[in-house]
C-alpha cells in the first residue's frame, strides 16, 4: 500500500488505543514504560517537528504466522521513512522468533534487513524511535529512510525467510512518514 498519511491527532489516537489495550486487540496492552516513551515521542514531534503527517500501520501474528495467512505484512509499497516501531510477542510459544523489517515493497527477504529483533519469551517487548532526541546520528534525526518500501514479519532464523507460527510471532505497529 502506498503512503496515506493522516493528521497527527488521529495517528496518536490509534497509538493510544493499541498501547492501552482498549481495542481488545492482539497486543493486550503495552508496558507502562512503552506507553510513557510513546507519549514523550508524541510531545517531541509536536513541539520540535511540527506534528508531521504520519501513517499508523498495525501488524499481528494472525496474518504473519505461517499457520495464519499472509507470509509478511507490507507496511508501505513505496519510499517512506520509519519514525517508530512497537513489537510485542504475545503468544505462548517458546521457540526463537526473529521480527524483521526489510527494505522491500513486496516480500520479506533473508538479506537486506534494516532491523532484526530476537524474542523467545512471551511478553518480549521492543520499541524504537527514529528522529527523536538523542538519535544515534544526525543521519537519523529525520527518521530511518526506506528507498523501496517496508515489509515486516516474524521468521524462525535471523537470516531466513521461514515464517514463525502464530504462537511465536510478534504483534505491533509502525509509524511512518512520506
Amino acid at each position: 500500500m502506498a503512503f496515506t498519511g493522516e493528521s497527527a491527532g488521529l495517528t496518536w489516537q490509534r497509538v493510544r488505543v493499541v498501547l492501552d489495550g482498549s481495542a481488545g486487540g492482539t497486543i493486550q496492552g503495552a508496558s507502562p514504560g512503552a506507553r510513557m516513551a510513546f507519549e514523550a515521542f508524541r510531545k517531541y514531534l509536536a513541539q520540535d517537528k511540527g506534528n508531521p503527517i504520519m501513517q499508523f500501520v498495525q501488524f499481528d501474528s494472525v496474518t504473519n504466522g505461517s499457520d495464519g495467512g499472509n507470509a509478511a505484512t507490507v507496511v508501505c509499497s513505496g519510499a517512506c521513512t520509519l519514525r517508530a516501531i512497537y513489537a510485542r510477542k504475545t503468544g505462548a510459544g517458546t521457540v526463537d522468533a526473529w521480527f524483521k523489517v526489510n527494505n522491500s515493497a513486496t516480500v520479506l527477504s533473508g538479506t537486506g534487513d534494516q532491523l532484526s529483533i530476537n524474542g523467545k519469551v512471551q511478553g518480549t517487548e521492543f520499541f524504537q524511535f527514529y528522529g527523536g532526541p538523542g538519535a544515534a546520528s544526525t543521519l537519523l534525526s529525520a527518521g530511518l529512510p526506506f528507498a523501496t518500501g517496508i515489509t515486516v514479519g516474524t521468521v524462525t532464523a535471523g537470516n531466513g525467510t521461514t515464517q514463525s507460527l502464530k504462537a511465536d510471532s510478534f504483534n505491533g505497529f509502525v509509524l511512518i512518514t512520506a
